[in-house]
């Protein structure tokens, strides 16, 4: 009995110390501190691989972090002199990053984290594939406010022994927000 009420006071005491903005229900999801987001982006390395497609999602654990967990598809090598090679690459990745909100000019964000480069060739007919692992320093900016957000990305992404890049637009859906009540003022409703 003693645990259950020792339990019990525990969890009332953190809920008390919780700003308002940030408490349950919802808690995971509440307050401006925190995005959870689903979204995908388009970019260029502006090298191998000229297009990348990305898809990723947010998750926050804690106030002003981004667990940021994705995957870049990419196309297109950068070998003028191979004509009949083909080319595609899968990067998954993992970030950690400081998210910074901003009101209503959405938020900024900035961290590190990394992958595994799997790229894949072929020529006529024959197949290799590599498999690169990486460490990615990324900084961006969510634009909105709401549910849907415009995304800007950059990452620096090494090897230790390559540097490339990777820059980005795309969408966001951020999750656990309520959306603004749309009334025009000084419109009577029923």
């Amino acid at each position: 009995m003693n645990r259950f009420v020792c339990a019990l006071l525990l969890t009332l005491g953190l809920r008390a110390a919780v700003p308002a903005d940030e408490a349950a229900p919802g808690f995971f999801f509440q307050g401006d501190s925190r995005f959870w987001s689903l979204g995908a982006a388009a970019g260029s390395s502006f090298t191998t691989p000229w297009l990348i497609g990305t898809v990723q999602g947010t998750v926050s654990p804690f106030p002003y972090t981004l667990v940021e967990l994705g995957c870049d598809f990419g196309f297109v090598h950068s070998y003028p002199d191979k004509a009949g090679l083909g080319y595609f690459s899968l990067y998954p990745f993992a970030h950690l990053n400081g998210y910074f909100p901003l009101g209503p000019l959405g938020g900024l964000y900035g961290g590190a984290g990394g992958g595994v480069m799997l790229s894949f060739y072929s020529y006529e007919g024959e197949g290799t594939s590599y498999a690169v692992p990486a460490l990615d320093l990324t900084t961006g900016w969510y634009a909105g406010k709401g549910r849907h957000y415009a995304t800007a990305a950059y990452t620096l992404r090494t090897n230790f022994q390559r540097v490339n890049h990777k820059v980005s637009l795309g969408y966001s859906y951020r999750f656990g927000v309520k959306e603004e009540n749309r009334e025009w003022p000084g419109v009577l409703h029923r």
